[in-house]
């Protein structure tokens, strides 16, 4: 009796204990504990009928298949029912408006495992299965330059401006992968639009990167801060030297500018070739590169403006993959001696998209190509520049004004330029450049046939024939260029004397400045008296 009656007395507090506690929900009172916290009965009902309702919810949407690649676990998004990898794809096409031409007819089979070998049939089939453009509203995670250009989505040239549904005519391109090829450059609010969202995407990266420990000496490509392409595929390869573009032109690491008086002690053609290649920041810091011409080269900047072009090529050169598959010698010989060519077609190109009315020389200083300007300019400079800049505006401008000469076209004919043998390389080195190049020029060939899908064949080779043939220009202004260039450097005029300047410019015209007057000229102790040696060094004088 004793046990029922401490029993009855237990059970008689636990209800007076539950009678006091309070719904967390309502606030009735009378609540119990459950699912983890304090509800009355009629809380706990309705929980528990949501509860068996998201499982069921749960089971229909994993039941659901997305109308473009047909994958499982599909919901509802812009209007209909798709996947979350379609759903983002369809986001970003529409958010920077992009454009896609599919090279296979518009009938790739579009599943879940090859969704992503065509985005023009991909964009196609999000359309049909009633994915609606005019729902995509979200600006986050936009780059702010193109969030201001948003309302561009809607206009009357936009490709989504007329959609009515499922049934729109026939989109056209945007990106390339494999079977599909980039055409957007033609368009130039497209081609703004793109070109701003790779500026952001390798600020992006640098952002990202930037608690990296790196020797800030070594080349950018040696810093691996760009991520490697995808051999032999046309979009990776097209993205991976446009971002690499973009990197040489707004990576610096000092706030001087490379004109001004304490610069000065930042720059250097002291520098040996071997010490050059690899570590091209020891030429020159790497200041703000500014293309954009606004006042004239004088004899008192050439030195910095050579230093900063030259580092600056270096550093591009040093993210082609190919070059870091040679043994040293060969990449020495390689990186010397294609760096001029190389150098003088970035700043055609620049000088040229920059609508700069001469040679832009990045700081801002540029050389005029008008003959009566050119009389404004110190007469080194003249004798310098004067010749190349008629050649570039005469063979090269005119062609690229005529041709429209893109971005991508130019990064492709910059790294084709670059991968030609030089004299002393290795037979093996030499094997290994002659076929990256041929690589490079069958994917030029391809990225122009995806850019004019309409263009006769006659045509398109002869768009091809007239870009490669600006090559040639670029080996003529060197020859050029180095018969100058080694008389300022024997004479130090405009302070070029130097070890790295002799090495570019000076072994390509050992005809007229033998290393032997170099050495001479220069105060070391390494001239040879022979007679052959000392009429060499007079005929280079008398030049």
């Amino acid at each position: 009796m004793a046990k029922i009656t401490r029993n009855l007395t237990q059970d008689d507090q636990i209800t007076s204990t539950t009678n006091e506690m309070v719904c967390v929900v309502c606030e009735q009172k009378g609540a119990a504990k459950h699912y983890g916290s304090i509800c009355c009965d009629g809380c706990m009902a309705k929980i528990t009928r949501n509860l068996t309702q998201d499982d069921q919810i749960t089971s229909t949407t994993n039941e659901m298949v997305c109308v473009v690649c047909e994958q499982k676990g599909a919901a509802k998004h812009y209007g209909s029912i798709c996947c979350d990898g379609c759903k983002g794809f369809f986001r970003r096409t529409v958010r920077f408006n992009r454009k896609f031409i599919c090279a296979h007819g518009d009938n790739c089979n579009m599943r879940y495992e090859n969704r992503n070998n065509c985005r023009a049939c991909r964009l196609k089939k999000c359309l049909e299965g009633g994915l609606n453009p005019k729902l995509v509203h979200s600006d986050r995670k936009v780059p702010p330059n193109i969030r201001q250009q948003k309302q561009f989505m809607y206009k009357e040239d936009s490709p989504f401006s007329n959609y009515s549904g499922p049934n729109l005519s026939r989109i056209t391109v945007l990106e390339d992968t494999q079977s599909t090829i980039e055409i957007s450059e033609y368009s130039p609010q497209v081609k703004h639009e793109e070109e701003d969202h790779e500026l952001w995407e390798v600020r992006t990266i640098l952002s990202n990167s930037h608690h990296l420990s790196r020797n800030q000496n070594l080349s950018l490509g040696k810093m691996n801060i760009i991520p490697a392409y995808k051999d032999h595929n046309l979009r990776s390869v097209t993205k991976y030297f446009k971002q690499v573009e973009r990197l040489c032109e707004i990576y610096v690491d000092t706030n001087l500018w490379h004109f001004c008086a304490e610069f000065e002690n930042k720059c250097s053609v002291n520098v040996p070739q071997y010490m050059a290649v690899h570590a091209p920041r020891l030429i020159s810091h790497r200041s703000e590169i500014s293309w954009k011409g606004h006042f004239y080269v004088k004899d008192s900047i050439l030195k910095r403006v050579w230093c900063r072009i030259i580092a600056n090529t270096l550093d591009w050169l040093s993210h082609v993959p190919e070059v870091h598959g040679l043994n040293d010698q060969d990449q020495e010989l390689l990186l010397i001696g294609r760096s001029v060519p190389s150098a003088w077609l970035v700043v055609a190109y620049k000088s040229y998209s920059t609508k700069t009315p001469g040679l832009a020389l990045s700081g801002g200083a540029y050389f005029p190509s008008n003959k009566e300007e050119m009389d404004k300019t110190d007469p080194s400079m003249k004798m310098l520049f004067s010749n190349l800049a008629e050649i570039i505006e005469n063979e090269f401008t005119t062609t690229a004004k005529s041709l429209k000469l893109t971005e991508t076209e130019y990064t492709f004919l910059r790294v084709i330029c670059f991968l030609t043998p030089v004299p002393g390389m290795t037979v093996e080195g030499t094997k290994k450049v002659n076929e990256a190049r041929n690589k490079y020029i069958n994917l030029f060939s391809e990225l122009i046939h995806g850019m004019f899908p309409n263009m006769a064949m006659l045509d398109i080779l002869n768009r091809i024939s007239q870009i490669m043939l600006l090559i040639p220009v670029f080996e003529k202004v060197t020859e050029l260029e180095d018969a100058t260039m080694a008389l300022m450097t024997l004479f130090n005029i405009a302070e070029m004397r130097g070890t790295l300047s002799y090495d570019i410019h000076c072994d390509a015209s050992t005809i007229l400045v033998p290393k032997v007057a170099f050495h001479y000229a220069t105060g070391t102790n390494c001239f040879d008296r022979t007679l052959a040696q000392s009429n060499s060094f007079v005929f280079a004088f008398c030049i």
